[in-house]
């Protein structure tokens, strides 16, 4: 390359020269003009050790000095027009058709990435190793072994992903697992205008579900579960906070909690229309793992002598069996696990009041 300067100033150093002399103020910028590549801007910076003409550089502009680019780096990026190591000055491109330093297996119109090989770049992409501003122009070994033709304009790199101007830290990996997620434009725009910090979304960073799991969350069809007309039923770990519909039953069904755990919680909800003659028998299945809370029984026995509504509870201490008996129409049992007990809230409409016992 033979870059001829657009606006050359008295005892100007040449594009492809090093110096150990301070011939220019550090910092200043030119174009200039080759036959074969064009126009071209540079940037007359300070010199570091190994580096030779291709160098990838990042450059301080604050002092100036050069690092050879590197993965994880940050900062602006040139290209060093000749072997200018430390203690020397020299021009680096930062705009036009360039030629530098590629990796073996770099590819014609790739985009480029800082490598562990100082000073190289290459186009296997790496989370936050992207260079920006810059479009591989030839394969390697285009116009000599080891190096190879970019297009550039005034390129960096920054060690992570910015969204308006905040960075993510949730690897690529992680952010992939958005990939196959069937949610519409519409519905993932109900994000716009969430007021959660970066910190508060990157709780989502090291999350391991799949694209599967997060449409199943996103599927409302799951979100309620039909017991049946059965005898038995256990309480599922997975249907945990989900409605729990119970129909008109044909004789009564034991309704078996999971092993405690803090959190889960069960609604367990009536759908006949009409008193039940069955009951459900709600068994935590240890004495230990007591109920408590409460009932609001309220007594379809209307006009009968005594109290129509009143509240129910547990002894405290070891009850760890519910009856609703005959539930009517409204009957709804909400039971919440502490890690050790079952809290119960929630209306029994029955004629006959609930009744708690141990095992």
């Amino acid at each position: 390359m033979s870059y001829i300067p657009v606006n050359p100033r008295i005892g100007m150093q040449a594009i492809a020269v090093t110096d150990t002399t301070q011939n220019l103020p550090l910092g200043t910028k030119v174009w200039a003009y080759d036959p074969t590549y064009g126009e071209g801007e540079f940037i007359y910076l300070s010199g570091i050790a190994s580096t030779v003409v291709g160098s990838w550089v990042s450059y301080n502009p604050d002092d100036n000095s050069t690092a050879l680019l590197a993965a994880n780096a940050a900062g602006d990026v040139a290209i060093a027009m000749s072997a200018n190591v430390a203690s020397q000055y020299g021009w680096y491109q930062i705009g036009g058709k360039a030629i530098g330093k590629a990796a073996a297996s770099f590819v014609d119109n790739a985009e480029v990435y800082a490598t562990a090989t100082a000073g190289t770049v290459d186009d296997a992409v790496v989370s936050g190793d992207k260079v920006f501003g810059v479009k591989g122009a030839s394969a390697v070994d285009t116009p000599s072994t080891g190096l190879a033709e970019f297009e550039i304009s005034r390129p960096y790199i920054r060690n992570g992903l910015l969204v308006d101007s905040t960075e993510l830290t949730a690897t690529t990996a992680e952010l992939n697992i958005l990939d196959g997620v069937t949610a519409t434009a519409a519905e993932l725009n109900i994000l716009s205008g969430v007021t959660s910090s970066a910190a508060e979304l990157n709780i989502m960073d090291g999350v391991l579900a799949t694209a599967a799991e997060i449409n199943g969350a996103a599927d409302v069809s799951g979100r309620l579960v039909s017991i049946g007309d059965v005898t038995t039923y256990a309480l599922l770990v997975a249907n945990s906070g989900k409605p729990h519909i119970i129909p008109d039953l044909t004789s009564t069904c034991t309704i078996s909690t999971p092993v405690e755990a803090s959190g889960l919680e069960y609604d367990l909800i009536y759908a006949g229309v009409a008193a039940d003659a069955a009951d459900w028998l709600i068994d935590t299945g240890a004495n230990a793992n007591y109920f408590l809370g409460g009932l609001l029984h309220a007594d379809t026995d209307a006009g009968a002598a005594g109290i129509e509504a009143v509240t129910i509870s547990g002894d405290g201490n070891s009850n760890s069996k519910l009856t609703i008996v005959k539930p009517a129409p409204g009957t709804r049992v909400k039971i919440v696990c502490d890690g050790t007990h079952w809290v119960v809230v929630g209306t029994a409409v029955s004629i006959t009041v609930p009744a708690f016992a141990d095992q």
